[in-house]
């Protein structure tokens, strides 16, 4: 049989009919989506990643970090 369903709040919400029992153990498949990018094999970077003739001073904090990657994650959705 086969139940379809949603995730909600990190509980699998079966949705429509049949109605499972209560306590009944179920197995969960998740397809993985068609657009999911392979999963590279651990590799070593090399450091800096831009090269210059003299290294940046600043330094970053976490929060400075957090914001700049939100940036960049907003950007690439466009």
């Amino acid at each position: 049989m086969e139940v379809l369903g949603r995730v909600h709040n990190g509980v699998v919400v079966p949705e429509g009919e049949p109605l499972l029992p209560q306590g009944v153990s179920v197995a969960v498949r998740y397809p993985a989506p068609k657009s999911a990018k392979p999963v590279l094999a651990n590799r070593l970077i090399e450091l800096p990643l831009v090269h210059c003739d003299q290294p940046g001073t600043g330094q970053l904090t976490g929060e400075q970090i957090a914001e700049i990657l939100d940036v960049e994650d907003a950007a690439a959705g466009r």
